[in-house]
């Protein structure tokens, strides 16, 4: 026997600790094993995920041969092991998520030249692991979402990572600038840099990811995995799959600056994902070019001036959040914009108007926010040249009224000219 599949029953109990030396490949993922793992020295694939298996995998060292290893939600804990990139070389695919493992990232990770896929999301590792990763030349698929990493993405990701199709970084502490190096990822799908502290402005040829650009890519890996989008407005999981849908996430950082024109050439993109910033600047005419988009989030940053017509032409926008901004003027009305209904989208953008808020445009404001935050008012123009008129007729009422007041009445024509020589009186004695 050379493979053995046991995979979706209701097995339980300890795992076996001892195995055929023939056998090469195991799968006894959905079940309810629980226990330790055992030492099997002579598998080439392990499949044990979504088991009840617990603490360490130390007896894995013993496993030399392992080119495919998926351990993910079970409730392994402790460290991950040095063996892992240094008597596991021969390691592709490797499947760590949703356990407790806990401390430092093992720098060993770093000889794993062959690995494909790597999958650490939801745990408690730290350390900077983009940084080991320099000579992992074929990764494909990266998801380190949900733990306690550091550091910067590295500019050489573009050149020594030409391969990568999902990058999810999400709910980490990485920081420093959004390298423009990522765009020379042309096979680049997925790309989730949410809930992080990167800073700066969006890379603006951001638009030269040609696999965003276009629908031909699609994701291949040595083993199906759950691809997580956050998308109009909740997780999303996608098993490996021809039609996957593109995303762009990076929302809940400390961006700055305009969105780039660039972000319309995204033409294949079906999420975008820019909420929870200090975006500045207004939304571009070429967010017409996201033909495919189907949720699209924006809120909560700092732009301003009024919603682009191009907007109306998304005719696969089901999801849209404009929120908590300073946009102003008249909401774009026709196509699919008709059929998003909610005015919760515009909500606490106080100068538009226009359905399907309450607002009327009559007497609409536009505001311009400037790169420091502040504020810049301006109304329409029948407003103006209604303002200086009232103003004119203002000063023209008030002073004739003041001289008539004047002229007619004796006493207070007396008073108000007696005051002004007292006035002049004690300026020239000083």
């Amino acid at each position: 026997m050379t493979e053995l599949i046991l995979r979706d029953n209701l097995l339980e109990g300890p795992l076996p600790t001892e195995l055929p030396a023939s056998l090469g490949s195991l799968s006894l993922d959905n079940n309810f094993f629980s226990g330790r793992l055992p030492p099997w020295p002579y598998l080439n694939a392990l499949s044990l995920e979504n088991n009840k298996l617990e603490g360490s995998i130390s007896s894995l060292c013993q496993s030399t041969s392992l080119q495919l290893l998926v351990l993910s939600n079970n409730k392994f804990t402790g460290q991950i092991p040095h063996c892992l990139g240094e008597s596991l070389r021969g390691l592709q695919s490797l499947n760590l998520g949703n356990n407790g493992f806990s401390g430092t990232i093992p720098s060993s990770i770093r000889f794993l030249t062959g690995l494909t896929d790597l999958e650490l999301s939801n745990n408690g590792v730290s350390g900077e692991p983009l940084l080991l990763l320099e000579n992992c030349t074929m990764l494909s698929y990266v998801d380190l979402a949900e733990n306690r990493f550091t550091g910067i993405i590295p500019h050489w990701i573009g050149d020594n990572l030409p391969t990568l199709i999902y990058l999810r970084l999400r709910s980490n502490m990485f920081s420093g600038q959004i390298p423009t190096e990522l765009a020379k990822l042309q096979s680049l799908q997925i790309l989730d840099l949410a809930s992080n502290d990167f800073s700066g402005a969006i890379p603006a040829n951001i638009g030269n990811i040609s696999a965003m650009a276009s629908s031909q890519a699609t994701i291949f890996l040595l083993h199906p995995i759950d691809l997580h989008v956050y998308s109009k407005g909740q997780d999303m999981y996608y098993r490996q799959s021809p039609d996957l849908v593109n995303s762009l996430d990076l929302s809940s950082n400390s961006l700055v600056g305009d969105i780039p024109e660039g972000i319309g050439d995204l033409a294949s993109l079906g999420s975008l994902n820019l909420s929870r910033n200090r975006l500045t600047g207004k939304i571009p005419q070429s967010i017409g070019g996201l033909a495919l988009i189907e949720s699209l989030d924006l809120s909560m940053n700092l732009l301003s001036g009024n919603i682009p017509e191009s907007l109306s032409s998304l005719t696969f926008l089901s999801y849209l959040n404009l929120s908590y901004n300073n946009l102003s003027g008249e909401i774009p009305s026709g196509h699919q914009l008709q059929t998003l209904e909610d005015p919760s989208i515009y909500m606490n953008n106080p100068y538009l108007c226009g359905p399907p808020v309450s607002k009327s445009c009559s007497s609409n404001v536009t505001v311009t926010v400037t790169e420091s935050g502040e504020k810049e008012y301006g109304k329409n123009n029948s407003d103006l040249v209604w303002q200086c008129i009232s103003t004119i007729l203002g000063f023209v009422m008030g002073f004739w009224i003041f001289c008539g007041v004047i002229f007619f009445k004796d006493r207070w024509r007396h008073a108000y000219f007696s005051g002004i020589d007292k006035l002049f009186d004690g300026i020239f004695r000083q």
